[in-house]
């Protein structure tokens, strides 16, 4: 499960990242680079150990080291999510978290394939230049800094 979890979050990392190979934490909308850095991670919205939405894509987003290891920023995740997701979304996601899912070790390696497959596809849209497919809001360092006053 946890070599599996570590292809996803990859994949994840590279799908948001845009032509040049950034992406953005969904707490605070720094860039990072998608990949060789060990500042950003691929968050989990609802915890990982939730095994039936573990490799759901709206459950998964980049997300810096510290906000995810240290939850300095949590509140902003849920924020962001809100942001750019709809209720209907968020409330499919919500009840699918709450099955138990078991996954046998076939899917996991269907699993572990299709998302190396993916991570191909994305290295080489970003070495043609093409942006990511995502379209979502992110926070900014003004928009931080008017809802601290």
């Amino acid at each position: 499960m946890n070599e599996v979890a570590t292809v996803w979050q990859r994949l994840v990392r590279l799908r948001h990242a845009d032509q040049f190979g950034m992406c953005r934490c969904v707490c605070s909308g720094q860039a990072y680079p998608a990949e060789g850095s060990n500042l950003l991670d691929s968050g989990h919205f609802i915890s990982r150990s939730k095994r039936a939405v573990i490799f759901d894509e709206r459950n998964c987003h980049p997300q810096s080291v510290h906000s995810n290891r240290y939850g300095a920023e949590a509140w902003t995740y849920r924020e962001w999510m809100v942001r750019n997701y709809d209720q209907v979304e968020l409330a499919d996601l919500h009840e699918l978290s709450q099955a138990v899912k078991q996954w046998t070790k076939r899917e996991l390696a269907e699993l572990k394939v299709e998302f190396l497959d993916g991570i191909k596809a994305e290295l080489a849209r970003i070495g043609r230049g093409e942006p990511s497919r995502y379209s979502f809001v992110y926070p900014t360092s003004e928009a931080k800094s008017e809802g601290g006053d």
